[in-house]
């Protein structure tokens, strides 16, 4: 009989009340910020989306510029 089908059953090991504490000691602590702290965080992600980008829209315009063979060789 596989776990299920004596689950189903109703017959459980003797050890089917203990319960095995699993704590991670790196688990990470929930931190609590204020108001002003999560707007700057927000304002760093935006600056970086911005500067990615900026840097697609160049490469872009780079490849484009090669691609349409305006390289001297």
């Amino acid at each position: 009989m596989d776990m299920k089908e004596l689950f189903e059953n109703g017959c459980f090991t003797p050890e089917w009340t203990e319960q095995e504490a699993v704590y991670k000691e790196d688990a990470p602590i929930p931190q609590h910020k204020d108001l002003d702290t999560l707007f700057d965080e927000l304002a760093e992600i935006k600056a970086n989306i911005e500067d990615l980008q900026e840097r697609k829209w160049y490469l872009a315009r780079k490849m484009e510029y090669f691609k349409n063979g305006f390289t001297e060789t």
